[in-house]
């Protein structure tokens, strides 16, 4: 297997230490979407090669671990003089919770031409790594792995943030590793910035794009212009264009430009319910753009989450 099968996700640390040095960082949390920045949890010819692999070695494989162990130590070389410490987050796939709100959210079709067997061992080793992740990963003030079960796994760094579950500050730089743009909502509560993966069609190569709160919404409209709306407004542009990658629909015809541009000439504010005067252009869609924040926008899915839930990210949090 190749190496960096499962981590292709190349930090620019130049930046990143730059950023420290001009706002006087001391310390860092960096919180890594597991799902997002690795291949061996939905990637098909990974999988299948895992299946194989086990079926003729009879040995459970160690690859994803192995290389989560060297990505990390990478990272926490690079940035050790500001103490980093590591929060890993995932989800199983189910997302039941937002499911309650619309059934086809996040079905995936990809594993379709897979028999039951394989399917069966796919979740086999799948739940071996997801064990074991718990297993060494949760280590005393370096690191810990939380699981939110049934719920959306993206909204754990606003969860923790927002309700101020670590120890940060003015000198305290939170960096979130993930390529799912819905993340990028955070950026508004503070020292937060988000390191994206994205592929560049012209170039035929992946890049790193560093985004905060004031260059965000660079990720939808490159021509923005800055100062209109910040990240806070990310959840609207996904609940009026659509997200594809979690199968929700958004206004047909409005892609994230045009999404941009309704609400920067309508002022709309960032958050809508029943009684938000909407332009006509869209106000026959109030119930489809309501339905979407529900799935999007992490303020209403914490709303949601039973205080249990929010009591095991707690405690998982106390080793930190």
């Amino acid at each position: 297997m190749s190496k960096n099968l499962y981590y292709n996700y190349p930090i620019k640390f130049a930046i990143l230490h730059d950023l420290c040095r001009i706002n006087n960082i001391k310390s860092i949390y960096i919180f890594i979407d597991l799902l997002s920045i690795t291949r061996g949890f939905y990637n098909k010819s990974t999988i299948l090669y895992e299946i194989n692999n086990y079926l003729e070695t009879k040995k459970l494989p160690t690859f994803m671990i192995d290389e989560l162990r060297s990505f990390l130590n990478n990272i926490y070389n690079n940035l050790k003089q500001y103490s980093p410490k590591f929060i890993i987050f995932y989800d199983h796939g189910i997302c039941s919770q937002n499911r309650s709100v619309c059934n086809g959210y996040k079905k995936r079709s990809m594993m379709t031409d897979i028999d039951d067997h394989e399917i069966d061992l796919m979740k086999y080793i799948r739940s071996y790594y997801l064990s074991k992740l718990q297993e060494i990963f949760v280590k005393p003030k370096i690191s810990t792995v939380i699981d939110l079960e049934e719920y959306e796994s993206d909204l754990v760094p606003h969860l923790i943030l927002s309700n101020n579950m670590i120890d940060t500050n003015d000198n305290t730089l939170c960096i979130i590793l993930s390529s799912d743009k819905d993340l990028l909502q955070t950026c508004y509560l503070g020292n937060i910035v988000q390191c994206v993966n994205r592929y560049d069609e012209k170039n035929k190569q992946y890049v790193i794009n560093i985004y905060n709160n004031e260059n965000a919404i660079g990720y939808f409209h490159k021509s923005f212009e800055r100062g209109l709306i910040d990240s806070r407004y990310i959840p609207l542009i996904l609940s009026l264009a659509g997200d594809k990658s979690d199968n929700i629909d958004g206004i047909k015809g409005v892609g994230y430009a045009k999404a941009y541009n309704l609400i920067v000439k309508h002022k709309l504010p960032n958050d809508i319910g029943p009684g938000t005067i909407l332009p006509e252009i869209i106000s026959e869609y109030r119930d489809l753009i309501i339905r979407n924040l529900d799935l999007i926008d992490f303020n209403r899915q914490i709303k949601r989450l039973t205080p249990l839930v929010v009591d095991s990210v707690k405690m998982k949090l106390t080793n930190l």
